[in-house]
């Protein structure tokens, strides 16, 4: 069996091969754990980012 492809609409292309690790743009061979710990990691950040954008005064100046 060959590498299976997963298609999310990232710009990575992210693979599973056949030892079951996680294959991002060829470049990064991941285990499953670290592979899981990254994605909770990305997650966390953009749910950063994004409180901070509805936190910030509709007129643009800086929230406190």
């Amino acid at each position: 069996m060959g590498n299976l492809s997963i298609h999310s609409g990232s710009p990575l292309d992210i693979e599973v091969d056949n030892f079951d690790e996680v294959v991002i743009d060829e470049m990064y061979w991941l285990t499953v754990d670290e592979a899981e710990a990254l994605a909770e990691g990305i997650l966390r950040a953009v749910t950063l980012v994004r409180g901070r954008r509805h936190s910030k005064p509709a007129d643009g100046g800086e929230s406190r």
